[in-house]
């Protein structure tokens, strides 16, 4: 890696260090780009020579993320339901998404869309954390198959990506449903994983 790349590196991380320290203590909304750029210690303008919206700085913060699961899907290997196990990992790891705004939720969905176009590095990101995630339910159906908790026929694969397109069909309807609260949200999800397993 050149220095210049290097240093290019390190403003991008400035910057998603920046914004999410900032989104966590005062919200999306509430945050602006100046105030990001002047977090990370660089000049107002220089955040839009990598991002080119702030909901493109929230996907690249989503994408940046890397969570240790391992020691929460254990304690939740604790319980005998299959259903209840893929239920808790699942809501889990959506909850983050649940406190975040709809208005922002919806910002987000459509930086995603067009983002496809102007950023492929940052969707693949996206995609890897979302193939990840896909495999880790996959790995806790094959645990829940060895304790026989689940039938030895049940095809895992398929089913994490039924599950998944569950969830994403699910966080849609939440994000641009005006009736759909997160109560509702929980609730729908729970109910389709008890259906499929």
């Amino acid at each position: 890696m050149s220095l210049r790349e290097k240093k290019k590196r390190e403003v991008k991380n400035k910057i998603l260090y920046a914004a999410e320290k900032l989104f966590k203590e005062q919200g999306f909304e509430k945050t602006t780009t100046n105030q990001i750029a002047k977090e990370a210690g660089i000049a107002s303008g220089t955040a839009f020579n990598y991002f080119d919206t702030k909901a493109e700085i929230l996907l690249a913060v989503f994408a940046n993320q890397n969570k240790d699961v391992e020691d929460y899907v254990y304690s939740i290997m604790e319980t005998e339901d299959p259903s209840e196990i893929i239920f808790n990992y699942l809501w889990h790891h959506s909850q983050q998404l649940t406190k975040i705004d709809k208005t922002l939720l919806k910002e987000l969905l459509q930086a995603f869309v067009t983002s496809y176009k102007n950023n492929p590095t940052l969707i693949k990101q996206l995609i890897e954390i979302d193939l990840g995630f896909i495999d880790k339910l996959t790995k806790i159906m094959t645990e829940l198959k060895d304790k026989n908790l689940i039938k030895n026929n049940f095809q895992n694969e398929l089913a994490a990506e039924i599950i998944y397109s569950t969830l994403v069909y699910e966080f849609v309807n939440y994000a641009f449903g005006e009736d759909v609260d997160k109560r509702t949200l929980k609730d729908r999800i729970k109910q389709k994983i008890e259906f499929l397993i």
